[in-house]
């Protein structure tokens, strides 16, 4: 673990860990009953709070504990406000990444295996525009045998990443307008009335879900998408997607012995036939949709509904 302090203030703490040889059971006994046992060769762990209002807060936590109970604490609210407002954001961001390495997962239906598996994550404090990302990155992916069909076996994802952020919302105007508003001689201690406020300025910053890049890539396609959409007020939204070599997912189709693979080739034809071919072999397609109006367009196109 190390600190640092950043030039607009607070404490960087910084933790990194480094385990080898892990094993993790899982034996869930309620309902269906359920056993898997995680293996890797290594697990490495960073996780970062970043300039975190430390003092403020434990100024805040040595104040409370002063007061001597919570009947005094009502009585001194006005100063716990102050100082519960002096200490936001109460960081700028906290964000973690573990990766495993070698992975087996052993389950009921076979050994599940990896190359590596790495899991990330962010969010920031009461900021003025906050958001809070997740991401997946898979490699080396390896399925119990017979889980599969042979011919869709090229077709699965060996490797890929999801990456999404939730981001829009002005979480220091609500932290504030909460403190100032919040009155503990009162019940509710934050009036009803001001629900209407608190949703004004959610709306006002237009939360929104991103996903940034992400691919899956299998032996004989890769398949990648980006967009944004909004949450609120409306849902609406655009989206980029991209696929290489659909002929192979063709072929497989047709040499498999699936049943009613006849309508799934109708089905792929017609969203082939939709998206834009391009010079390299690459199809894509431009989704925009509002979920309101029931509009679907792709590449420009209506989409009946």
């Amino acid at each position: 673990m190390t600190t640092s302090v950043p030039a607009d203030g607070g404490t960087t703490v910084t933790i990194t860990s480094d385990i080898d040889g892990l094993t993790e059971t899982m034996d869930v006994k309620q309902g269906e009953a359920f056993k898997a046992t995680l293996k890797a060769a290594s697990a490495k762990q960073e996780v970062v709070l970043e300039a975190a209002r430390l003092t403020n807060i434990l100024d805040l936590v040595a104040f409370l504990v002063e007061t001597g109970g919570p009947e005094k604490a009502v009585a001194a609210q006005q100063d716990i406000k102050d100082k519960l407002l002096t200490a936001l954001p109460l960081w700028n961001n906290f964000g973690g990444k573990i990766v495993f390495s070698d992975v087996e997962v052993e389950t009921p239906i076979g050994t599940v295996k990896a190359a590596s598996f790495e899991e990330s994550m962010g969010l920031t404090g009461a900021t003025k525009d906050a958001n809070y990302a997740i991401g997946i990155k898979l490699s080396g992916l390896e399925l119990p045998d017979g889980v599969v069909p042979a011919w869709a076996a090229p077709l699965v994802p060996k490797e890929g990443n999801i990456d999404v952020k939730l981001s829009g919302a002005d979480l220091d105007a609500l932290a504030r307008l909460a403190i100032k508003s919040f009155d503990a001689t009162k019940t509710p201690p934050i009036p009803e009335e001001m629900q209407g406020q608190f949703m004004a300025l959610l709306l006002g910053g237009q939360p929104r879900v991103t996903l940034t890049p992400s691919k899956l890539t299998a032996e004989q396609v890769e398949v990648a998408a980006s967009g944004e959409m909004s949450v609120f007020p409306s849902q609406a939204g655009k989206v980029t997607v991209t696929a290489s070599n659909l002929d192979s997912v063709t072929d497989a189709i047709t040499k498999s012995d699936m049943p009613n693979k006849e309508q799934a080739l109708m089905g792929l034809t017609m969203v082939k036939g939709l998206g834009k071919a391009g010079a390299d072999g690459v199809t894509s397609w431009e989704i925009e949709f509002d979920v309101g109006s029931k509009k679907v367009l792709v590449n420009g196109q209506p989409l009946p509904m």
